[in-house]
């Protein structure tokens, strides 16, 4: 651009319509400018004076004959008040002002005439048209006419009329009394008057005559008549119609003249301008074109000139220096300039011809007020002096954001360099005839070293030839396979490379056709070193397969070897073997590969530097490695017998047990060539110490799994399983060689008594103890079981027929009195005794029986006094066989409809009323008719029958009481006893009994009193169930209370509501000081504790008296009534 002054100072600053985007493509090319020059001097050339002038009446632009016609310079022209001072009167200046005004504000343009005062004293009569800019409301362009010379004519009378007919414009006189006299040719020719009409036409003819059109004839009557009348003259625009019926716009003048005489008449000339409308319109719509381009221009525009500075700068100038544009206005461009650029930056000359380029897309750096410098590119047009005045235009294109986006992408590719050749990848690039572009030092590496021709040609020798000509063929495919533009494709392939150790790697290289891409215009292959991996997923599919083996409790050689294949596998062309550790010692336990030598060496070998780098290993507890075995000198011990077997490196690392922590093995790898560890091999090994952990674990575990199964966890012994598996082949053997088999079955007395007096882990001890001094008493060929609980079993083989009774006996003596001898538990001395049943069978009978007849002797010692064995005979056998017939039909007893209540009742002592019943079980047996509860409530409790029995007398009495209380025949009060088995507290399934039986029989918990021994209170198990039958509601009472060996202590911990009080002290009322001593004190604990207390077996009315006196709440006996069927209990009940 150029600092011309024929540019409009800022005039062009306001945004205007939509040409183009300042966003976009919004710049001004130099070839806009250049058409703007060239309408500029167009513009000069007009004979017309042409002006552009702003809203404060200021020229921003004037032409050449503007300037002459004003007598002034253009530059002295330039940014003043247009006709300021020029036009000669002053009256006349207001006027022609304030018709302009009104005109421009109503209807956008105006026209009139006045004389211009020039500064040589001169003037000059002009013709002036303005309209206002289509879309600038304050721009307006102005247009001169200089018609002096025709003024002058016409004051000439001589040359008058020669003027006027010679003339294209309209010219009309008119006399005082309106009369048309004279019209020039022009005007008969365009009014299409006659000369003949002069005299006949009036005043009002004249409007008429005219051709006014209507806007015209009302401004004619509102306007240019009453001026003339009154100011002697009108000058404006009109519009009349020609002789084709057009619209002519025309500068028409009309005045007053005084002739002489004082004679008044008028003049009215009128010349057409409507060429000059057009020339404006077009040059109107011109500047707001390009004044609009400029506006949203994306660069900043200056108009330099020198001394002023910038006279002009375009909306982004704002933008870019960061300052309003009027401060941008008079400073210097230069003062914004980066001083490093000011030196080198090309200067155009006032004196080269017009629209030169003395640069273009110059970089430089602009200031901007927050005092930080843009990035741009300035493109400067000079103007010469004949059209610019020196002036200068300069265009500014802020490419701060491209600059930083160049860095950026400058940045990503040396990230991008960087990354890629620090990548584990490497990359290779290849143009489409295989050449390669780019190769990473990691592909180079992959690949043996630097590459030379193409990529096919360079690789070949390096790929394993198996692999080669797949590789090859794939690799040249994808060069053939040319895409659409646009268009990419992927695949990948697998083989492998001889890598600059000489070892075959396995490889993975993936292609991407990114032809298309401008930015890689290549083919990338992306090769991975997958070694490791293919060695990882080896590793991961043989441990599978090995875990399996280890699963299927295959023998520990076969799994160990297999180890040693996985271990041989991971390490290629490497050895191993496995040692596993026992008693401080290794020993060789797998590695199939080994030579026999080693083998044999390595059976047994100390822990230390005497075991080799295994020994070590295990010793120290970490791994241990020999890079080079000859001159290794900790294997000093071992080293012959490595070399001669070709060994030169070892590693040898240790195994830990999983669960323990302790060395249990060790793993060794042999190589034939030296080899150094790396970190990835360490990696795996430790997955293969793992295994080789679960596989040993798990066979010491099995091991041990087999001796728990078949042993006693306490003392060591035997159990009941692999005790009667050695009966059972004793008794085969006893069969077959006419010797005898005698089984003891021994239950401590009393061994509950110490359990829960001193704890289990006294019991423990106890039985711990008794173990011991069983083996003592022994024979060695004797096998000692422990059943579980205080039960222990005696298998004695191979006895002589004629001596074995008295051997067993013997033998039976000395096991009482070693169990009966003191043994200090707990820090108290406790002595114990035995219980022993002996079963002595020649092979007939079988395991089951044998136990089955020892237990039946045991009891029957037990019931003989304890302390003592029984040897069982025939009298046993049919006890025995009785027994279990019992034991059969309790379990169907209650199914088959066997088991029937009686009810003994329960009285008040104070009221003397009935108030309860405590149900008593009786078995009608098929064959021994109706059994009372001694004769099989014991073989209940021991075959675990107890548990239908009484869940039969729960139900059943709880029905009953429902039915007496629904037909009215006890009392609401009336309460049902039922006693109730410790066995029935295992598990939860009472409680669910017995809120089942209250739920079907209609009962309120306190209805029911569950009548527990001592015993069950001293068992674990009950504390919860009782706490939860109380809470319940139901009541709970102590029964046979004194006899047991709970203590009071239990009262009052445990939820108890009854106590009763056993038979054996009831007896010796009324006789016994000591037995009513403690029927008086139980009646004293117990009241003070808020219990009820019963009396049991009360069977004389000194008793009852006794009782009475004493406070007894309650009693039951034989006195008040025996055990009744339910139908009694009404009759009974009755007051």
């Amino acid at each position: 651009m150029s600092d011309s002054p024929y540019i409009p100072t800022n005039a062009l600053s306001g945004r205007t319509g939509t040409l183009g985007s300042a966003e976009g493509d919004g710049a001004l090319s130099l070839a806009s400018f250049e058409d703007i020059t060239r309408m500029r001097v167009t513009m000069d050339s007009s004979p017309l004076g042409i002006a552009f002038i702003d809203g404060t009446g200021k020229t921003t632009f004037v032409n050449a004959q503007w300037a002459n016609i004003c007598g002034r310079p253009v530059a002295e022209l330039l940014g003043y008040i247009a006709f300021n001072n020029s036009i000669r009167d002053e009256v006349e200046s207001q006027r022609a002002n304030a018709e302009a005004s009104a005109a421009l504000d109503t209807k956008g343009h105006w026209s009139g005439r006045f004389e211009v005062a020039r500064p040589d004293g001169s003037t000059r009569v002009v013709r002036n048209w303005v309209s206002k800019i289509e879309g600038l409301e304050t721009s307006y362009v102005s247009i001169l006419e200089d018609i002096t010379e025709t003024v002058n004519a016409y004051g000439d009378a001589d040359h008058l009329r020669a003027l006027l007919s010679g003339t294209a414009d309209i010219a009309l006189i008119f006399g005082s009394d309106g009369r048309l006299e004279y019209a020039n040719s022009a005007a008969r020719r365009i009014l299409e008057i006659q000369e003949s009409d002069y005299s006949e036409l009036t005043r009002l003819d004249a409007v008429a005559i005219l051709r006014l059109t209507p806007e015209s004839v009302e401004r004619y009557q509102s306007e240019i008549a009453p001026s003339v009348l009154e100011f002697g003259r009108w000058s404006g625009e009109t519009t009349y119609y020609n002789s084709s019926g057009e619209i002519v716009t025309a500068v028409t003048d009309a005045s007053k003249h005084v002739g002489e005489g004082g004679k008044a008449f008028y003049t009215v000339t009128s010349h057409d301008v409507s060429n000059y409308k057009a020339l404006a319109e077009r040059l109107e719509h011109q500047e707001t074109w390009f004044r609009t381009i400029v506006a949203q221009s994306a660069d900043a525009i200056f108009v330099t000139r020198r001394p002023d500075g910038i006279i002009y700068a375009s909306p982004r100038a704002e933008e870019l220096l960061g300052i309003p544009l009027e401060e941008i206005i008079g400073t210097k461009l230069r003062h914004k300039v980066h001083p490093d650029d000011i030196a080198g930056l090309p200067h155009g000359s006032q004196n080269v011809a017009a629209i030169q380029r003395p640069y273009v897309d110059y970089p430089i750096r602009i200031l901007n007020a927050d005092g930080n410098y843009r990035f741009c590119e300035a493109t400067a047009v000079n103007f010469g002096a004949d059209i610019g005045n020196g002036a200068s235009m300069i265009t500014i294109k802020d490419i701060s954001r491209r600059k930083l986006l160049e860095e950026m992408v400058q940045s990503e590719s040396r990230r991008f360099t960087e990354i890629v050749q620090n990548l584990s990848d490497g990359v290779t690039i290849l143009d489409s005839r295989g050449s390669i572009r780019y190769q990473s030092a990691q592909a180079k590496q992959l690949f043996g070293g630097e590459s030379s021709g193409t990529f096919v040609e360079s690789i070949a020798e390096a790929i394993h030839e198996e692999d080669r000509s797949r590789v090859l063929g794939r690799i040249e495919s994808a060069l053939l396979a040319q895409g659409a533009r646009g268009d990419s494709w992927e695949g990948s392939l697998e083989f492998r490379v001889l890598g600059t150790d000489d070892n075959w790697r396995y490889c993975e290289t993936k292609f991407t056709d990114l032809r298309h891409e401008l930015a890689v215009a290549g083919v990338v292959l992306t090769t991975r070193d997958i070694s490791d991996r293919r060695r990882s997923e080896t590793l991961v599919r043989e441990q599978a397969e090995f875990l399996r083996l280890v699963a299927s409790s295959a023998p520990i050689s076969t799994v160990l070897a297999a180890l040693c294949d996985l271990v041989e596998a991971t390490f290629g062309g490497a050895k191993s073997a496995v040692m596993r550790v026992s008693d401080a010692r290794l020993s060789f336990a797998g590695g199939p590969r080994m030579p026999a030598e080693f083998v044999d060496a390595m059976q047994s070998v100390p822990l230390g530097v005497g075991g080799g780098l295994c020994g070590i290993a295990v010793e120290a507890g970490e791994h241990v490695y020999s890079l080079d075995i000859a001159s290794d000198e900790r294997l000093e011990g071992c080293r012959d017998l490595l070399l001669r077997n070709g060994f030169k490196s070892v590693w040898s690392a240790p195994v830990t047990s999983s669960d323990e922590g302790a060395i249990i093995a060790s793993i060794a790898v042999f190589w034939g060539e030296t080899h150094e560890v790396t970190p990835d091999e360490v990696a795996f090994m430790e997955t293969l110490i793992a295994l080789c952990s679960i596989a040993v674990d798990r066979k010491e575990y099995e091991t041990r799994l087999t001796h728990q199964a078949h042993h006693d966890s306490l003392t060591g012994l035997p159990n009941r399983s692999l005790f009667t598996e050695l009966l059972s082949i004793a008794t085969g053997r006893a069969s077959r060689g006419n010797t005898l088999n005698a089984v003891m079955f021994i239950d401590l007395d009393r061994f509950k008594e110490v359990n829960d007096s001193l704890g289990h882990d006294a019991g423990d001890e106890l039985l711990i103890n008794v173990a011991s001094r069983l083996r003592e008493c022994s024979r060695v060929s004797d096998t000692i079981a422990r059943f579980g609980g205080d039960e222990f079993v005696v298998l004695c083989e191979d006895l002589d027929p004629e001596s074995a009774s008295g051997v067993i006996a013997d033998l039976a003596e000395r096991l009482l009195a070693s169990i009966d001898q003191p043994m200090v538990i707990k820090g108290q001395s406790l002595r114990v005794s035995a219980s022993v049943g002996v079963a002595i069978d020649g092979g007939n009978a079988k395991a089951s029986g044998m136990l089955r007849d020892a237990d039946a002797a045991m009891y029957k010692a037990k019931k003989n006094g304890k302390a003592r064995f029984e040897v069982f005979g025939d009298e046993l056998r049919s006890s025995a066989l009785n027994r279990l017939e019992m034991e059969s039909g309790l379990r169907n007893a209650a199914i088959n409809g066997e088991l029937v209540l009686e009810y003994q009742p329960v009285i008040n002592l104070v009221t003397g009323s009935v108030e309860g019943a405590e149900a008593l079980v009786r078995w009608l047996h098929p064959t021994q008719g109706m059994l009372q509860p001694a004769s099989f409530i014991e073989i209940a409790e021991e075959t675990g029958a107890i548990s239908e029995v009484g869940n039969f007398v729960l139900r059943e009495a709880c029905s009953q009481l429902g039915r007496w209380i629904k037909d009215g025949e006890v009392s609401t009060n009336f309460t049902v006893s039922v006693n109730v088995s410790a066995r029935q507290f295992e598990g939860s399934g009472l409680i669910e009994v017995v809120r089942q039986a209250l739920a079907s029989s209609g009962l309120i918990p306190s209805q029911l009193v569950l009548e527990i021994t001592e015993g069950t209170l001293m068992e674990p198990t009950s504390i919860e169930a009782l706490r939860a039958l109380h809470d319940l509601g139901v009541q709970v009472a102590i029964d046979d209370f004194g006899t047991g060996y709970s203590s009071l202590y239990y009262l009052k911990r445990f939820p108890v509501d009854i106590v009763k009080i056993d038979r054996s002290f009831v007896d010796g009322l009324g006789h016994d000081p000591d037995d009513e001593a403690i029927v008086s004190a139980v009646l004293g604990l117990g009241h003070a504790l808020g219990l009820l207390v019963v009396a049991e077996g009360v069977e004389s009315e000194l008793q009852m008296q006794a009782l009475s006196a004493l406070g007894c709440d309650s009693a039951q006996g034989f006195l008040i009534s025996r055990p009744v069927p339910a139908s009694a209990i009404p009759v009974i009940a009755i007051p």
